[in-house]
């Protein structure tokens, strides 16, 4: 059970930080705001516990891409 708090936790402080760093003007723009920082973690941003991959790579189960000689 701890370990599903932290992960949740972790990009729900992002979250907040994210929201208060843009200081949004309109709920709308919040929304938005906060649906592209969801993508960019889930999608694009590499994490150090995923052995950098990012989470919708392991919970699709793609492979790792080959790492750069």
């Amino acid at each position: 059970r701890g370990c599903v708090h932290g992960h949740v936790r972790h990009p729900v402080r992002q979250i907040q930080e994210e929201v208060y760093r843009c200081a949004y003007d309109t709920v709308v723009e919040a929304k938005k705001g906060i649906a592209d920082y969801l993508r960019y973690f889930n999608e694009e941003r590499p994490h150090q516990g995923l052995d950098n991959r990012t989470p919708d790579d392991v919970f699709y189960k793609r492979k790792p891409l080959p790492k750069a000689a």
